[in-house]
């Protein structure tokens, strides 16, 4: 795999390919790498840090995630789970919940010292190169990059230093 998937192809810069892993750090167009990151505001604590999650709805379930640069506040969509991964790309009708109302995102604060600014990488994990492979030939995906299993999202307070790994840690299929 040597792409990038098509929703990250504005932002993911430097991205490094090995085996099924695609990861890069997240840069602003404008060559910012400070950002606010928004998501739905719904929160779980995992392996003792607070960590966004899906939104629970009768209709299905939703997560999202934005960062908005702090240079030029450009938004970039890093991920929702109603248009993004394996499931929503390969079997379609998983994608239902792409049409659930969004609310307002809410801007994420570091756990440490309560600011806003952040750099973020992204790591996009695969599956076998056969099932990727059989999902072109069914014509189901265009871009095998855009077929990720797994999404990991780390980020770095600019103001404090604080790293969170994995501070989203979310399958697709």
């Amino acid at each position: 795999m040597n792409n990038i998937p098509t929703h990250a192809k504005d932002y993911l810069n430097n991205a490094h390919y090995a085996d099924n892993i695609i990861e890069g750090q997240v840069v602003c167009s404008c060559g910012s790498i400070s950002f606010c990151l928004l998501y739905s505001g719904t929160t779980t604590i995992y392996n003792g840090y607070k960590i966004p999650c899906s939104i629970e709805t009768d209709t299905g379930s939703f997560f999202v995630i934005k960062a908005r640069c702090r240079k030029c506040k450009k938004e970039h969509l890093l991920f929702d789970s109603g248009l993004h991964g394996w499931d929503v790309k390969v079997c379609p009708e998983l994608g239902k919940n792409v049409m659930i109302p969004r609310p307002e995102l809410i801007e994420w604060e570091c756990v440490k010292c309560k600011q806003g600014e952040h750099a973020i990488k992204i790591l996009f994990c695969y599956g076998s190169e056969e099932d990727v492979t059989e999902a072109i030939e069914e014509g189901l995906i265009d871009n095998p990059a855009d077929a990720f299993e797994w999404i990991y999202i780390t980020i770095e307070c600019l103001t404090c230093g604080l790293v969170s790994e994995k501070w989203v840690d979310y399958e697709t299929a």
